[in-house]
């Protein structure tokens, strides 16, 4: 599917509750969604290990979720001149 990433940010810490230790990549998008005119503004949380954090830039991408909904692999799309 094709999207619009918008943002991003990388949470790392230790839950209060369990005390176990949490890393993911929270990536902010625009893309179509059910029962919506036009787009919508959506989130998804991946390993980090999925996509280098620093190389994910705003931008277009092309995700890709498996049957869960998961995301599981996204590549950026290179835009050509005029789009």
């Amino acid at each position: 599917m094709r999207v619009k990433v918008i943002g991003k940010t990388r949470r790392t810490g230790v839950s209060k509750r369990t005390g176990q230790n949490y890393d993911f990549v929270e990536i902010h998008y625009v893309a179509p969604a059910r029962g919506v005119i036009g787009e919508a503004a959506l989130t998804t949380t991946i390993d980090p290990g999925l996509f280098p954090f620093d190389n994910l830039a705003p931008g277009i991408y092309n995700f890709e979720f498996d049957n869960r909904g998961s995301l599981v692999a996204l590549a950026p799309i290179q835009q050509t001149a005029g789009k």
